[in-house]
């Protein structure tokens, strides 16, 4: 009986983990200009008494200018690379996301001028008491054109395509 639950219980978390993602808005990045994205966590770690306790985003290479949205709620841990200050390696943000809430996580980026790159955002959800991480990291490729948990994306366009 006792396997059977833990059975259950497993399948029940991955079941979860695999109809739920972390979004992102907008899909489309004016080049060259600054634009404010939200990802966005919507989901739960599998059981009404665990929550999310931070949410990690590691930014694409070379992201200057980043500027997060202040959220009293939460802290808030901005990792520069070590080679280069003036670049964001990636954002942690540290509270507490009760089951079954969402929480939309805000950013201004100035993105680079390159048109048609796609710049993905691996994400990272840590579950309380449950001592495990949701991994939003996986990017297409010619072997997994449509990965199980996928990182979320923006698409640099030309600024008059954004509509910025």
């Amino acid at each position: 009986m006792t396997s059977m639950v833990v059975f259950c219980t497993a399948l029940f978390v991955l079941l979860s983990a695999a109809y739920a993602h972390v979004s992102i808005t907008p899909k489309e990045v004016p080049a060259g200009k600054s634009s404010i994205i939200q990802l966005r966590v919507s989901h739960d770690c599998g059981d009404e008494t665990i929550g999310t306790t931070n949410f990690t985003v590691v930014l694409p290479s070379k992201m200057a200018r980043v500027t997060v949205e202040l959220d009293t709620a939460w802290n808030i841990l901005i990792h520069k690379h070590a080679q280069d200050e003036d670049y964001v390696q990636s954002v942690t943000f540290l509270g507490f996301l009760p089951d079954g809430f969402y929480k939309l996580f805000a950013m201004r980026i100035r993105f680079p001028d390159e048109v048609g790159q796609k710049l993905y955002f691996r994400s990272y959800q840590d579950c309380h008491n449950q001592g495990t991480s949701l991994a939003w990291d996986e990017i297409p490729c010619d072997h997994n054109p449509d990965p199980r948990y996928p990182a979320p994306h923006v698409t640099v366009v030309n600024a008059t395509e954004s509509g910025h």
